[in-house]
This record gives structure tokens, sequence and C-alpha cells, in this order.
């Protein structure tokens, strides 16, 4: 009997927590409507040149380091020099060079960044 007792407190505080667990994992279930995806205009030569240099950098494994500092300063000089800081291409293509970088604390900044001006475009 001393063991039933003892257990039975033990057990309500395994049940009391799993039930208020249950409410946070069904409020994770629910998503939303999918949305169309997002046009990014690259009007700018210096994006397109970050571009190119992000896409050789991936083809060419021989010239990636060079390619992709080729890239970092051409989006950095388009957002900081051309006025591009408010053109979420410019800031989604930083965050693609971030990933192949292996950066991930700026790869999220910069897509951050992009999902935060994409309607201002």
């Amino acid at each position: 009997m001393r063991a039933v007792a003892r257990l039975t407190p033990f057990a309500l505080a395994i049940v009391l927590m799993g039930a208020s667990r249950v409410g946070g994992l069904a409020a994770q279930e629910s998503f939303g409507p999918p949305q169309a995806p997002c046009q990014l205009t690259q009007s700018n030569s210096k994006i397109n040149n970050g571009i190119q240099a992000l896409k050789t950098a991936v083809e060419k494994p021989d010239q990636r380091a060079t390619q992709l500092a080729q890239a970092r300063k051409a989006l950095t000089d388009a957002i900081v020099q051309d006025g591009q800081s408010g053109n979420p291409a410019a800031w989604y293509y930083l965050g693609r060079h971030a990933v192949l970088a292996g950066d991930a604390a700026a790869a999220d900044t910069a897509f951050a960044r992009a999902a935060s001006c994409g309607a201002n475009w």
C-alpha cells in the first residue's frame, strides 16, 4: 500500500506535465495558407554581378573562394553605394552567399531583412 501511496503523487505530476504540453503541441499543428512565390527584381548591375558570382561559385568549385568574395563585394556595394538597402533581392542573395560561406547568423539576418522589405520594393 505504501508503494501505491508514493507512486500516486509522482504519477499525478507526470499526468499534469503531459497535459500542459498537449496544448502547446496542438498549437504547432496549424499552418498558414500557401503563398505565391515572391518576384525578386534584379534591376541593379551590382546585384546581377553578385548573382553571377554566386552561380559560378557553385558550378566551379575550384573558383569558389574567389567567386564568393566577389559576390559579397558586389552585393554589399549594391546595398551601401547604390542605395539598394530596400531591395529584397540584394538581401536575399546576400543571404544565399552567407549560406554558401557557412555563416548561419549572417544568413538569418539577411533573409529576415529580405522578408521585411519584400512588399515595399
